[in-house]
């Protein structure tokens, strides 16, 4: 999915510090929307969503909640990594 990669990519680029879920749905909101078509907050609320709650239940989680509405991706695992490459 789109909205996938581009949710690891930011969060890949936020590193330790993680980024707060609203900052997420900005950054997908602005990397989603066109000219002729705007992605609404309330879709991108509700990907980002559905997006940390899928790989926070994946058998080897591949984010962490660090604080109150903050997430990061999960240090020293491989996993996340590889599981992204495309074949």
């Amino acid at each position: 999915m789109f909205y996938d990669e581009l949710l690891f990519k930011v969060l890949e680029e936020a590193g330790e510090g993680g980024l707060s879920v609203r900052k997420l749905v900005l950054h997908l909101q602005n990397a989603s929307s066109t000219l002729f078509s705007q992605t609404g907050s309330i879709e991108a609320r509700g990907c980002v969503d559905s997006f940390i709650q899928r790989h926070m239940r994946c058998a080897p989680p591949t984010i962490e909640r660090v604080g109150r509405g903050v997430y990061r991706m999960v240090c020293g695992r491989e996993d996340g990594r590889a599981q992204r490459l495309p074949f």
